[in-house]
């Protein structure tokens, strides 16, 4: 096996960076990559095995983030010291390299200086952000890749074209600000009074969004979902007009949307979507061609929300930008780690 990928948890549902490393998998079989993997939540402690005897072999191995290095600690100072020739490709989402204690900026600060590790960044944005805080600059961009084949159940399923739909689908914490969505909506009911707004996901603002909607007697109009399958996924994405999560960037908390994989799963059914305009969401949204970019304010959501819904999107021009980031359509990436020394 030439590559080895060493993640938390994988599968579809489950977020962003674990869908991502479900379809790593079907992406290193379908370039043909010689592969084994060890995925924490799934193998666990009967894992561990294979992962010692790939640190003592010589191999790629692919970190779907980088404190995930712990598990390859000795192949890295095997390597370093010359006994074995592995080489190490990280991939940096946003989050995990904000905020951190001493003790790991210090690791990541010493990990970053390896000419053994190969950085790859999930966007742009967060290429320079990694850059401008440890100072190296990344190897290789590469926006998720998900599936984006259209087919029969991707088509537009609306059975009442004067009614509005907007859907978000998100763990439901403050940075998602669907708190804002939820505000900038009250008024424009008065113009779309049958406007439905579904919202799928769970998380710690749930009860505080379900207060809000009553407070503002909207029950009837947004509907909580909890956490919903990929066949009701898939029905919601094909149902709406318009899909939001104009998320912002908590400083403070040292979170943010690295690019938003949601943002190409609601084009590939023809929804336009309404992102926020910090971290990757820029990169992920063509404004005005596939959506449009908000700065998260209520006034800008409302805004852009109403303009959405007037504005006469090319459905083929969204479904074209989708397809760009299919897994089978990464050969880039599958050259990057063929190259650059990557390849043993």
């Amino acid at each position: 096996m030439d590559y080895f990928m060493i993640t938390t948890d994988q599968g579809l549902g489950k977020g962003g960076i674990q869908t991502w490393a479900y379809y790593m998998i079907q992406f290193l079989k379908h370039y043909n990559l010689s592969y084994n993997s060890y995925c924490i939540k799934e193998d666990g402690l009967s894992g561990i095995l294979n992962v010692i005897k790939a640190n003592l072999s010589s191999r790629v191995f692919i970190l779907m983030d980088w404190q995930k290095i712990i598990f390859v600690i000795i192949g890295l100072v095997l390597t370093c010291s010359g006994i074995v020739k592995s080489k190490y490709v990280i991939i940096l989402h946003g989050n995990e390299i904000l905020n951190l204690n001493a003790l790991k900026r210090n690791i990541l600060r010493i990990v970053s200086r390896s000419r053994h590790v190969f950085f790859v960044a999930n966007s742009k944005s967060i290429g320079e952000l990694y850059t401008s805080l440890y100072g190296r600059d990344v190897d290789y961009i590469c926006n998720p890749f998900i599936d984006t084949k259209i087919t029969e159940k991707n088509s537009n399923n609306k059975t009442n074209r004067n009614e509005k739909v907007l859907f978000s689908i998100t763990r439901l914490v403050k940075r998602k600000n669907i708190s804002s969505v939820i505000i900038a909506l009250k008024s424009i009911l008065s113009i779309y009074p049958s406007m439905k707004y579904y919202i799928a996901g769970n998380g710690p603002e749930l009860n505080n969004l379900k207060d809000l909607v009553k407070s503002l007697s909207m029950s009837d109009n947004v509907i909580f979902l909890g956490n919903i399958s990929e066949d009701e996924k898939s029905h919601y994405y094909s149902i709406s007009d318009l899909f939001v999560l104009p998320s912002l960037f908590d400083h403070s908390d040292g979170s943010i949307e690295g690019f938003g994989i949601v943002f190409i799963e609601a084009n590939m059914y023809g929804v336009p979507v309404i992102s926020g305009n910090t971290g990757g969401m820029p990169e992920a949204v063509l404004d005005g061609i596939t959506g449009f970019c908000s700065e998260g304010s209520v006034e800008d959501i409302k805004k852009k929300i109403e303009r959405a819904l007037k504005h006469n999107f090319n459905r083929n021009e969204i479904v074209k930008h989708a397809a760009k980031f299919d897994y089978k359509n990464q050969i880039l990436f599958a050259e990057f780690l063929k190259s650059k020394s990557v390849l043993l």
